[in-house]
């Protein structure tokens, strides 16, 4: 019979083959890597967090295509947040209530079943605006669920111990997936025969992947019984949002991810309109540009996870907002491509550092029961990043990308200079 996910300590995990060896000197720097369970996780997500980034270059860049209009770009992108924002708290109890490897598993053939029929719709030269943002909602349903309980089951593996260094890693795969993917995008869309077609087929063959990973895991833990019916998953619900206002840690926390993705994530979401109308440089230089902020974005995850040991990550973050309200800036203010493409790894890299800090302590201040309930509510963060696109987008039509790219730099100074003298318990967090 197969064994539930049971958590493992670090040092009884490590081989003794590996004592002093490089592995053993990897496992001391990051201790959640010795879990084998944590790490097929982990390593799962990588092809994972791939189709999502090849995904939100594809679309973007068919829904500008096919329009013409950084509006409808902005429309399709923010498609997809809609339902996170109604959904994620309900997919935060199903992965607190139910085996969450089952929840992924499932959340997984609904995505892969969207990227199919894309892939077909595509390939038969019949593709419209309506389908790509039919796409956006139907993978903003599967992330609801998706997202808690896979980030849950990363913490239950791993036990309490190892919280904060599997929080922290979890950041990786997804930077490490804005590094190739949108270089592999571009270079897909620029060549004659791939093409958008091509990158929704690629998405299906790395959903296949992660559907094999997934059944090699054992069984995770059931939940304990918590009650049936929807009165049962009301309570649920409402207990994990209790738990969350009745800390000053946890609401400081989730403010300041929310203030930072609303104002300044959402210009990562219109670089196709610098791509195609600042630069004048296609899909290849919206591969470059966005390659570059995942090249921050990876270089600031790795070095982030290695100093969650740290006292006062808090004030540490404030630095790094900073550094984010400055970097985008920089790039609204960019004479050249090549100066672009600086300041937007400098914006992967400072937003990359601010989020996985703000992750670690999240998860490093939470009970492991309510893992899901919390990370849902992280969860909805993120989702108002494509809908906050909406308005930078308009913007960028009614006036022009670098005035409002600008606009939203300043206003991230702002708000991460009132949140740093208005939260004292974020500051002071670890």
């Amino acid at each position: 019979m197969s064994q539930h996910v049971q958590p493992i300590d670090a040092e009884a995990a490590l081989p003794r083959e590996t004592t002093g060896g490089l592995f053993s000197a990897v496992v001391r720097l990051y201790p959640a890597l010795a879990v084998p369970e944590f790490r097929l996780l982990w390593f799962m997500s990588f092809p994972s967090t791939m189709t999502w980034s090849l995904c939100a270059v594809a679309t973007g860049y068919a829904a500008l295509t096919i329009s013409g209009s950084a509006t409808v770009l902005g429309i399709v992108t923010g498609l997809s947040g809609l339902p996170m924002l109604v959904l994620a708290p309900i997919g935060g109890v199903v992965a607190d209530r139910f085996p969450r490897k089952n929840v992924i598993i499932v959340a997984q053939c609904i995505l892969a079943a969207g990227a199919l029929a894309l892939a077909i719709l595509s390939l038969l030269g019949i593709m419209e605006v309506w389908h790509l943002a039919a796409l956006g909602l139907l993978q903003g349903v599967a992330f609801s669920f998706n997202m808690p309980a896979r980030q849950s089951l990363l913490m239950e593996v791993v036990g309490p111990k190892l919280t904060r260094s599997a929080a922290a890693l979890n950041t990786a795969a997804p930077n490490f997936s804005r590094v190739v993917g949108p270089s592999v995008a571009g270079i897909m869309l620029a060549t004659p025969g791939i093409g958008v077609s091509g990158v929704f087929v690629t998405m299906c063959i790395m959903y296949a992947i992660v559907f094999v990973s997934l059944l090699r895991l054992p069984p995770s833990a059931k939940p304990p019984a918590a009650g049936s019916g929807m009165r049962a998953v009301w309570d649920s619900l409402l207990e994990g949002f209790r738990y969350i206002l009745s800390s000053a840690v946890h609401r400081g926390l989730l403010g300041t991810a929310f203030v930072l993705l609303i104002l300044g994530a959402p210009v990562l979401q219109i670089m196709p309109v610098f791509s195609e109308h600042v630069f004048n440089v296609g899909a290849t230089g919206l591969g470059m540009l966005l390659s570059a902020n995942g090249i921050g974005a990876l270089i600031g995850s790795v070095g982030v996870a290695a100093v969650t040991g740290f006292r006062r990550l808090g004030l540490i973050q404030v630095g790094f907002g900073f550094a984010f309200a400055l970097s985008i800036v920089g790039f609204s203010l960019a004479p050249s491509l090549s100066m672009a493409v600086v300041m937007i790894g400098l914006f992967g890299a400072a937003q990359s550092c601010y989020m996985s800090l703000n992750s670690t302590m999240l998860m490093g201040n939470t009970e492991p029961r309510m893992y899901g309930r919390v990370l849902s509510v992280y969860l909805m963060t993120f989702a108002v990043t494509p809908i906050a696109a909406m308005p930078l987008a308009w913007l960028t039509d009614v006036i022009n990308p670098q005035t409002a790219t600008l606009g939203a730099g300043l206003a991230v100074l702002a708000a991460v200079v009132i949140l740093a003298v208005a939260s004292p318990a974020t500051r002071t967090a670890r």
